[in-house]
């Protein structure tokens, strides 16, 4: 979900995260780079074209 609304959404970073269910961004961003081994805010400017 947190990588969809990343690509398909003006959304914050933030915002996204909360969204998601997390409290804290470095909980959220953690988690992320656990999964997809790069930051939500790299992984989305890569893609974004």
């Amino acid at each position: 979900l947190a990588a969809r609304r990343l690509l398909e959404s003006n959304l914050s970073i933030q915002e996204i995260a909360h969204e998601c269910g997390y409290q804290s961004m470095p909980s959220f961003t953690k988690t992320f780079v656990k999964q997809f081994g790069t930051t939500p805010s790299k992984w989305r400017s890569e893609r974004k074209v």
